[in-house]
């Protein structure tokens, strides 16, 4: 009998994946793990948000939670965040390791998150680090 390993992936997300936005259906099979959050920036981009990360020191976090996902439901993230293995320049978001904040006995390791590798030019920071409240208060008109 050969046993089978399922390898697992912790991802953060903290966009239009989030429960109740347009891509959380690409987050059904994966498991909730816990809300978090992370040392990063977050910018608002039109119809979705872009995470870059911090310098060291700086207190700024963006709030998220994070997901238990297979191998190819990883792939299939990679490919909606428009990672292009191999091609970091041909990459709209770049997956990357990040540390947790605060995270709690069940978190203390590294789990994978999406950085944003475009332009930041002409998008406005949002400082709450909080993409769903931001889009409560963000004028409807503004919504892409």
């Amino acid at each position: 009998m050969v046993a089978s390993h399922i390898m697992t992936y912790y991802i953060f997300i903290y966009g239009t994946l989030l429960p109740g936005l347009d891509l959380y259906p690409h987050m059904l099979g994966g498991t909730w793990v816990a809300d978090a959050r992370c040392h990063a920036h977050l910018y608002d981009l039109g119809e979705y948000p872009g995470m870059t990360r911090s310098m060291p020191g700086d207190p700024s976090c963006v709030t998220g939670k994070v997901y238990a996902v297979d191998e190819s439901h990883l792939h299939r993230l990679d490919e909606l965040e428009g990672l292009v293995p191999g091609n970091d320049e041909a990459s709209l978001y770049l997956r990357q390791r990040i540390t947790l904040v605060d995270p709690g006995s069940l978190l203390s390791f590294e789990v994978w998150a999406y950085f944003y590798n475009g332009s930041l030019t002409g998008c406005p920071r949002i400082h709450s680090g909080d993409y769903k409240d931001y889009l409560s208060f963000k004028p409807s008109g503004l919504r892409e």
